[in-house]
């Protein structure tokens, strides 16, 4: 994970706990991730209503790290609504049909933030 991802990743957190009232829990995961690790983690997920991916993806990482991700991310959503956020096109087909992908374009903060507004469900003004 390069810091300028990590940067990325932080600012979309911020602006989601902005946005929501709800209870959150924010966690960061990359390649050294260990199966105790995913353990501890679903565990602490018990009680979530959705788990929320946001996956940013530099060039480098991108091919190498797919397939990776995705088998993590089936662990985690095994029976949990899920929300991704990527920078890629991801193939991840789950059971449940109330997913949600959305592909960002690029990772700029006005990127990241129209996400914030479309899950929020609240109308950007004119």
């Amino acid at each position: 994970m390069t810091n300028d991802n990590l940067d990325n990743d932080v600012l979309f957190f911020r602006y989601l706990a902005q946005a929501f009232t709800a209870d959150m829990d924010f966690g960061f995961i990359d390649e050294n991730i260990t199966p105790h690790d995913i353990d501890a983690i679903k565990s602490g997920i018990t009680g979530a209503d959705i788990v929320l991916f946001i996956i940013l993806f530099n060039e480098k990482s991108k091919t190498s790290l797919h397939r990776d991700i995705i088998s993590v991310i089936k662990d985690f959503t095994e029976s949990k609504k899920s929300i991704i956020v990527t920078n890629s096109d991801i193939d991840i087909t789950t059971s449940d049909p109330t997913n949600l992908l959305l592909i960002l374009q690029d990772t700029s903060e006005d990127s990241l933030a129209s996400v914030i507004v479309k899950l929020s469900g609240k109308k950007l003004q004119e």
